[in-house]
């Protein structure tokens, strides 16, 4: 099972975006709210579908060794392609607002809407990653 889907490295992802969003809501001047705002609700609607598409597809996931297995195991479910599709359409979305409203500031609201979207998607999908190395457990067993 690739390390992308092993509770550590969710657990230290979620610690880095975290951080990463609250600096950026710490520091900035003005608060890009509107970001992390939108951010978090798409990181949401994302780890919904990301979740449905892990969860569909775990017993592939179990033999996954690089990132690309990953991505082509999810790619290879319905939800798994919709949740690719939604990744991509949201961040295009934060960049063409942060370029739109921020104009100068375009990468303090892509870095607020990306790191409170992948903040807000790693919490959702956290569990799972406890469930998948459950199974792989059993099954080594």
């Amino acid at each position: 099972m690739h390390t992308s889907l092993q509770p550590k490295t969710n657990m230290k992802l979620l610690a880095l975006w975290g951080i990463v969003a609250g600096v950026v809501a710490f520091r900035a001047s003005p608060t890009p709210w509107l970001f992390l705002g939108l951010g978090a609700a798409l990181g949401f609607c994302a780890g919904i579908i990301q979740l449905r598409a892990l969860r569909e597809s775990s017993a592939s996931l179990l033999t996954t060794q690089t990132l690309m297995d990953v991505r082509r195991v999810l790619s290879a479910s319905r939800s798994g392609r919709i949740y690719i599709y939604a990744f991509w359409v949201s961040q295009a979305l934060l960049l063409v607002l942060a370029f739109y409203l921020l104009r100068g500031r375009a990468f303090v609201g892509l870095l607020a809407g990306y790191s409170a979207f992948a903040f807000t998607r790693e919490m959702l999908t956290l569990r799972f990653t406890f469930e998948l190395r459950r199974i792989s457990t059993e099954q080594r067993v």
